[in-house]
C-alpha cells in the first residue's frame, strides 16, 4: 500500500538554526576576547623573562605578573587604564543635538 514518506532529509528551522544564529552573534566577541588574552599572555611572559634575567625568582615573578595581567585585563575589559586597580568607569551624560528650527515662511 503506497503512502507519503516525506523528504529523505529534513530541512527546517529548528533548534539547530537557533544555535547557529547565537553562534554567529557570539563568535566575534569570543575572537576579540581570545586575541586580548593572547596579547596579555605574551606581555606577561616577556615581563617574567626580563624579571628572571634580572635575577628574580621565577615562581614569585610568575605569580606577581599573573596578578598584574589579570588586573590589566579586567581594567581593559571595563574600559579603565591598564596598570591601575580595578575601578568602575565614570559614565558621561550624553547631550542630544537639537534640531534646527525652521520657520513656516522658510519652508514654503
Amino acid at each position: 500500500m503506497p503512502f507519503y514518506s516525506g523528504a529523505q532529509y529534513q530541512r527546517g528551522h529548528s533548534l539547530g538554526s537557533i544555535f547557529v544564529s547565537i553562534g554567529r552573534a557570539v563568535l566575534p566577541l569570543v575572537k576579540t576576547g581570545a586575541k586580548a588574552v593572547g596579547r596579555e599572555v605574551l606581555k606577561s611572559g616577556s615581563r617574567i623573562a626580563s624579571d628572571v634575567l634580572a635575577g628574580e625568582n621565577v615562581k614569585r615573578s610568575a605569580i606577581r605578573r599573573a596578578k598584574q595581567a589579570g588586573s590589566n585585563f579586567l581594567n581593559r575589559a571595563v574600559g579603565g587604564p591598564p596598570g591601575e586597580p580595578f575601578s568602575q568607569p565614570v559614565s558621561k551624560r550624553l547631550k542630544r543635538k537639537q534640531k534646527p528650527v525652521i520657520s513656516r515662511k522658510a519652508r514654503r
